[in-house]
């Protein structure tokens, strides 16, 4: 875990707690993922790290801008987030939030990438045996990525598995230097 990971984990459950019980995860996943955009911004980024300007005021104006599509519940969080100097954390208290509501969804996300294109039937063969190995729904993406050579690199969650060539060559020279 990364240590925005960690400050970031107990401000994700509580907005998951908070938005589930209120069933309102969609539109707070959508308000935590937007703001975290905005906050990754490199300008508004400058303005968070300005001593003059502060967290506070930056939210103040997010809020104001973002209007009516906040409730009062957002607006308070995100005012939480900011007198904690917690904004810088936003983008990743929003990726857990979804991971959370994924997790609750029981909808596994995965990658392949692969050096070629493969077929759909191909990729079907693949969601099933993920979905045996995880016991969830699984939503497969794929990407290609000619620099494999061959192979596959599989994400599933935070677990990568890499059967690809230029991995296997890549681990065989980190063998043979020690």
């Amino acid at each position: 875990m990364t240590g925005g990971t960690v400050v970031a984990t107990p401000y994700a459950r509580a907005a998951y707690e908070y938005a589930k019980a209120h069933k309102k995860v969609a539109q707070w996943a959508a308000i935590l993922l937007a703001c975290g955009e905005v906050i990754c911004n490199d300008d508004i980024a400058l303005l968070l790290s300005h001593p003059m300007i502060g967290q506070v005021v930056v939210v103040e104006a997010l809020i104001a801008v973002l209007g009516k599509k906040l409730d009062q519940h957002q607006s308070n969080f995100l005012r939480l987030l900011a007198e904690k100097r917690r904004l810088s954390v936003l983008a990743e208290i929003a990726n857990l939030f979804v991971q959370e509501q994924q997790a609750d969804e029981a909808v596994v996300h995965a990658t392949i990438v692969t050096a070629d294109k493969i077929t759909k039937a191909v990729l079907k063969h693949i969601t099933m045996a993920i979905e045996k190995q995880v016991a969830k729904e699984v939503a497969l993406e794929h990407e290609v990525d000619e620099s494999l050579i061959g192979g596959a690199i599989v994400r599933i969650g935070d677990r990568v598995i890499d059967a690809s060539i230029k991995g296997q060559l890549r681990r065989l020279a980190q063998q043979m230097i020690h």
